[in-house]
């Protein structure tokens, strides 16, 4: 037989007395007996539960052992606690055996969201797989009984259960976040085995076309973005071209003119924030035609590129795709069409695409508005598409006013808008003249607009039903209050002001806080405890096969409320963080100077404790918060670290040990080692973030530390960190 492997999260023995007397020798007793008696009872016990190739997942077992005497402790827990956990196994895999019984399941469209809200699961490899893979995909984090290499299990995923990985690729990855952090992570072998599982039969075409694209860019930049970047924004653009049109491109032939020119849209709205004049795109094409044309003599093997260029070219001319109506494709126009499209591209990034300084920021108000009069059945569909994505929620409520968002919820929930209107402007009154908290007035109206949109969104395939956005709005207005008020105290509130008070027009819920459409990346952070409470109250409904292949609905992330960490002792490291990056040039005036500077912060501070230029984004958790990166933020595996910048991670550490003055000679690998190379579990507070990390013998060293490491705040970061060491 198989050995066994089993694992265990956290467990907790709660011990009463009924004295205090020699309650540390107790303790001790106990410890001492659970680690020598108990753990090998819950392994023998485990390994007659579980068969080979069968996964039991339990969140959570309570046994109580009664009553029992400190003299016959050895004796009589380990024989308690081993009847009493057999039974309660029996009962709970006896009922989950029920359970599955009575529901009819489909392989293929297995719900991770549903299923991991049980409390026992029981699943073979490749579902476990599936699921830490789905996880990993849509939070950056692996499970806590993972600890499989991520890489390996998406190799081994692809090769034996092609067809359950292409159903989980083709819901998750038409998620921006989700495809950003798919081509960010994952090698350029796995990305191509998937693709093949993807589109078998286009797969040849695009994987020649980057290629080609590649190599081009590589001698004859046209581009303004680095190697890495261009590979990562062709890889997006395909993979988003590939899942929506996943159908088409089971019966039809691949459009290749569409695809190219997509590729090339992208590839220019990314190069720089200066604007690109449209009509230059044509010549785009052109000009790298040239280009290849000059070095065919060192570069032979591009010859067929140029051939390929110089077809698409005469493809274009031969279908009259002139400069003028490819920029007509991307800016503002009579036609829908083409509104439908600058409104997402916006929606999606927060700019203006191929702006030369024509347009003023109330540009996008009036498209929209004119396109929720002309087409409201084509923006209700975009909204739902579009919205799922926090970024653009966040970017939509803060551009737009409340008076179009309220004319938006006539379109997505026309049965109950005027009842949520209604409820909006009432609680607002009631923020405006009896504030029970100090949150500002434009992060209460995010969050009103956050809570209502994400209840649309997660009940779309439903019945909008107003009573439970009432409840969850009052809740949350609870929540921020701080115990100022009660849920039946704002119930009655609400109805005192609907009963005797006639609504006054109140100014729009808009307090002068509409961001610049040119910058996007101002937006604050989304409090992650209100993130939390969306999820928590979010439905899902169960998807079948063919549910897959077009649904697009919100793909709950779920809650990370603790992870076991491995770096735990960057804490030590806090103070000198503002200096360290503002001599590297990426923070200035407190902030990051852009959010690729923050991406690189992340991996520079784990050079410091590990010497590694990549590092799977699943270990990352820590640096995200120290950098003020939201912790769902997809990141890079890796950047290359200058000599410079290895030298000033030197400096540093140097630094610690020259301050620490107690470490006296000790090296800075031997920091490393010893210090910052820790475990530890960061847990989500409702007032920030902690971390405990477990004291060893060494640790007594950190008496004698000149800093404080117990309380970690940040200039650039809204999250405190509480340290427990």
């Amino acid at each position: 037989m198989i050995d066994q492997k089993h694992i265990i999260n956290k467990q907790v023995l709660e011990v009463k007395l009924s004295s205090k007397k020699d309650a540390h020798l107790i303790q001790d007793a106990f410890s001492k007996a659970y680690r020598n008696k108990i753990i090998p009872v819950i392994e023998r016990i485990a390994d007659r539960f579980t068969r080979n190739g069968e996964i039991i997942i339990i969140d959570k077992l309570e046994v109580d052992v009664g009553g029992i005497s400190i003299d016959s402790l050895y004796n009589d827990l380990p024989q308690r606690f081993a009847k009493n956990l057999e039974e309660l196994l029996i009962e709970k895999l006896h009922n989950r055996e029920l359970e599955l019984e009575n529901i009819s399941t489909d392989p293929n469209g297995f719900d991770f969201h549903k299923e991991s809200k049980k409390t026992v699961r029981i699943k073979t490899d490749v579902e476990n797989s599936l699921e830490i893979l789905n996880n990993f995909l849509r939070t950056g984090t692996l499970p806590w009984w993972s600890s499989r290499n991520i890489h390996a299990i998406a190799e081994e995923l692809l090769e034996k259960s092609p067809d359950r990985v292409k159903i989980l690729l083709l819901k998750l990855l038409k998620n921006q976040s989700i495809r950003k952090r798919f081509v960010y992570q994952f090698t350029e072998k796995t990305i191509n085995k998937s693709l093949f599982v993807l589109t078998p039969n286009a797969t040849p075409f695009l994987l020649d076309l980057i290629e080609k694209f590649t190599a081009v860019q590589a001698i004859h930049p046209f581009i303004n973005l680095s190697q890495n970047t261009f590979k990562e924004e062709i890889w997006n653009s395909i993979l988003t071209y590939t899942t929506e049109n996943h159908a088409f491109l089971n019966t039809n032939q691949l459009n290749e003119i569409e695809l190219i020119n997509q590729i090339f849209s992208k590839l220019i709205t990314q190069t720089s924030n200066e604007s690109v004049n449209p009509k230059d795109l044509f010549n785009f094409l052109s000009k790298i035609s040239d280009s290849i044309t000059l070095s065919k003599q060192q570069i032979q093997s591009l010859a067929k590129f140029d051939s390929n260029i110089k077809t698409l070219l005469n493809k274009l001319r031969e279908a009259e795709i002139s400069a003028d109506l490819m920029a007509n494709s991307v800016t503002h126009s009579k036609s829908d069409k083409a509104q439908i499209e600058l409104f997402t591209y916006f929606l999606q990034t927060g700019k203006i695409p191929f702006n030369d300084g024509k347009y003023s920021d109330s540009t996008i108000q009036l498209i929209a508005e004119e396109l929720l009069e002309n087409s409201p059945e084509n923006i209700r569909i975009l909204l739902l598409n579009q919205l799922t994505d926090i970024a653009v929620r966040k970017r939509f409520i803060h551009q737009f006013s409340d008076e179009f968002i309220f004319k938006t919820l006539e379109t997505l929930i026309p049965s109950a808008a005027s009842a949520t209107v209604e409820l909006i402007k009432t609680i607002n009154k009631i923020q405006l003249s009896h504030p029970y908290n100090n949150i500002p007035r434009a992060k209460f109206r995010e969050d009103i607009w956050n809570l209502i949109l994400t209840q649309i969104i997660n009940n779309q395939q439903s019945i909008y039903n107003n009573n439970i956005i009432r409840q969850t709005i009052i809740n949350h207005f609870v929540k921020i209050s701080n115990g100022n008020i009660s849920f039946n105290e704002f119930q009655d509130k609400i109805e005192f002001l609907k009963k005797n008070e006639k609504l006054d027009d109140i100014d729009e819920i808009n307090f002068q806080n509409n961001t610049n459409c040119n910058t996007a990346n101002s937006i604050e952070k989304m409090d992650v405890v209100i993130e939390n409470n969306l999820l928590q109250s979010s439905k899902t409904t169960e998807s079948d096969e063919k549910d897959y292949a077009y649904d697009k609905t919100y793909h709950p992330q779920p809650e990370i409320e603790s992870k076991h960490i491995i770096n735990a002792g960057l804490a030590l490291l806090w103070p000198f963080l503002n200096i360290f990056f503002v001599r590297l040039n990426i923070v200035k005036d407190k902030k990051f100077v852009s959010n690729e500077a923050a991406q690189k912060a992340v991996h520079l501070i784990q050079y410091l404790v590990t010497e590694k230029e990549e590092t799977p984004e699943h270990e990352l958790l820590f640096n995200k918060l120290l950098c003020g990166i939201d912790i769902y933020e997809p990141i890079p595996l890796g950047f290359k670290i200058t000599e410079n910048e290895k030298e000033e991670c030197n400096a540093l550490l140097q630094s610690v040990i020259d301050n620490w003055t107690v470490l006296k000679n000790t090296s800075i690998h031997a920091l490393r080692i010893t210090f910052l190379q820790k475990e530890g579990i960061l847990s989500k507070q409702p007032n920030g973030w902690k971390l405990a990390i477990e004291r060893t013998t060494i640790d007594v060293l950190l008496d004698r530390l000149p800093w404080s490491i117990s309380m970690i705040a940040l200039p650039w970061s809204n999250e405190m960190i509480y340290v427990e060491w």
